[in-house]
């Protein structure tokens, strides 16, 4: 790939001479610039940016990353300055998503600061070590300096108490935010193809930022969508990920992305991708297989055209696998929830299926379960009714909105005990996903004795009410597989909530976890990712009434 740069070098022939004082504990009354409103111009600083020891600028291909590296600022001032010491907190963030990574503060003394204009600006170069052993990456990492401000005195006697500097020769940073550049401009994109759920009709690709180094903040993006050379008219600018959504099997999409007015390096631009065609499967199961004398007997199958084209991966909700000799028929089952994934061998594609099996004959019957939404509240409205009971302690109301393959409980309801006549029930689930779509309900029975069942499967589908995607990023994304992070970018879609989250992948899909913030859910996430199979994964996060789903590419 073609990586492009662009080189500004500066001749600078002062050389100073510094000591760093990282890490020295002092008072911060005596930090500030006094007395306030002082804007005193003897230090300006005009820019900031990675460089080697020696002060010369790194580009985007030969930066240097590690503990400890080396920043240069270029200033101006009208006259020499003794005692110069500059303090300031450094930022590190991601290149994709804006993650914050660390922050801390730092000083650095230098003996003499020559006086320096704008034609021939002065240089010092700063070595910064990192705390807590932190590993700077300056292809996937970027830094900011934040109050910078400078002190010095009328003489040369050496000053090393910040507090002994003279009031009023000093001066705060015109600008409170200095970007530390790094010269050149790279950046990649990839795409992912969504697994599709039993019910899909058509196929969503998602467009992401796979790499980026360099530029200059903030960054204009525009993602540029065709569809069989038509444009496609929902393509948002500014986004680090693009999603296009609803295509039928054959379609062409030429993508092209430009940030900051350049090309991006990758060869997608280049070529065209064709969606890969649709395939359908029937699928039935049945709690208890009558025409089997063995126990259990719950049986799960699918029915498909021309099955040797297609590799199917049979598992139940606790991650074990399954190889049926049939592989569209997995029999002798007990109580659960089996998973089917169907692999398109020529295409790649994927379909998920979700068969709850319940082989236990049931203490309560009930008749006419039924769910319907109520467009003039939105709300859904569930209602069944028992032919008779027989210690039923209550029913739990679970849903599920994304497909049948994570049910959860929303609600319950009190069950009447032991009764031999019919007693109607009704729910009304209030809390609806703000997305709307299909939403899926069953109902569970529970016995006193803690035992329990399910009812068959309902569907309703739900009109959106707001689209909560952008909310988070993942980061690196592909990823090697030895980390992973989320980020979130937007905070005004996120009140604190506690976070469910979980990995969905066509191999595997882990158990919900549930923590209570973000950087909770990366340490969780730091000890799954590395045992994750590789392909496309998808990181499904919950907050609030707010679901979003991140696709990621583990190398």
């Amino acid at each position: 790939m073609k990586k492009l740069l662009l080189i500004t070098t500066f001749t600078i022939s002062t050389i100073l001479s510094g000591v760093n004082l990282f890490g020295q504990s002092t008072p911060r009354d005596c930090e500030e610039c006094k007395p306030t409103g002082n804007n005193r111009q003897n230090f300006v600083i005009l820019e900031a940016f990675l460089s080697n020891i020696n002060g010369d600028r790194l580009d985007v291909n030969n930066c240097i990353s590690g503990e400890t590296i080396f920043i240069t600022i270029n200033y101006t001032s009208r006259q020499a300055l003794d005692n110069l010491k500059i303090l300031s907190s450094l930022l590190v963030l991601t290149n994709v998503g804006n993650e914050e990574l660390l922050e801390f503060d730092f000083d650095y003394y230098v003996a003499l600061a020559p006086s320096a204009n704008g034609s021939n600006p002065g240089k010092i170069t700063i070595p910064i070590t990192f705390p807590n052993n932190f590993t700077f990456d300056c292809k996937a990492q970027r830094l900011e300096l934040l109050n910078s401000r400078g002190f010095w005195s009328a003489n040369s006697r050496p000053i090393t108490d910040i507090c002994d500097y003279p009031p009023g020769l000093c001066n705060f940073s015109n600008q409170p935010v200095i970007d530390v550049g790094v010269d050149g401009f790279v950046y990649d994109f990839d795409f992912v193809i969504e697994c599709l759920n039993s019910s899909s009709e058509t196929v969503d690709v998602t467009f992401f930022i796979s790499a980026l180094a360099g530029g200059t903040r903030p960054l204009t993006i525009n993602w540029n969508i065709q569809i069989d050379g038509t444009n496609y008219t929902e393509y948002p600018n500014g986004e680090f990920s693009f999603t296009v959504r609803g295509l039928d099997g054959g379609e062409t999409i030429n993508p092209n992305l430009v940030i900051n007015g350049r090309p991006s390096d990758t060869g997608l631009s280049d070529e065209d991708i064709t969606v890969p065609y649709i395939f359908i499967a029937t699928p039935n199961s049945k709690d208890n297989d009558t025409s089997q004398e063995v126990q259990p007997n719950g049986f799960a199958t699918v029915e498909i055209d021309n099955p040797e084209n297609y590799t199917f991966i049979w598992r139940d909700d606790f991650g074990n696998f399954f190889d049926p000799e049939d592989p569209t028929y997995l029999d002798k089952l007990d109580d659960g929830i089996y998973r089917l994934t169907i692999i398109d061998n020529e295409t790649g594609l994927c379909r998920e299926y979700q068969f709850p099996i319940n082989s236990r004959i049931l203490p309560v019957e009930l008749l006419n379960p039924n769910a319907r939404f109520e467009s003039s509240n939105k709300t859904s409205f569930l209602s069944w009714a028992t032919a008779k009971e027989n210690a039923n302690s209550h029913f739990e109301i679970e849903r599920s909105d994304i497909g049948i393959n994570d049910f959860r409980k929303i609600g319950e309801v009190d069950g009447m005990g032991w009764k031999d006549t019919v007693t109607e029930y009704q729910f009304i689930d209030e809390k609806l996903p703000l997305s709307g779509g299909n939403l899926f309900y069953r109902i569970k029975q529970v016995d006193f004795d803690g035992k329990y069942t399910y009812s068959k499967v309902l569907s309703v589908r739900a009109e959106g009410v707001q689209a909560t995607t952008g909310a988070w990023r993942a980061f690196p994304n592909p990823t090697l597989g030895d980390q992973l992070r989320i980020s979130l970018l937007d905070r005004t879609q996120y009140g604190e909530e506690p976070i469910t989250f979980r990995i969905v992948h066509p191999t595997l899909v882990t158990q919900a976890i549930t923590v209570n913030s973000e950087n909770e859910m990366n340490d969780q996430l730091a000890t799954i990712i590395p045992r994750a199979p590789k392909g496309v994964l998808v990181v499904e996060i919950q907050w609030g009434q707010k679901v979003e789903h991140i696709k990621v590419l583990k190398k």
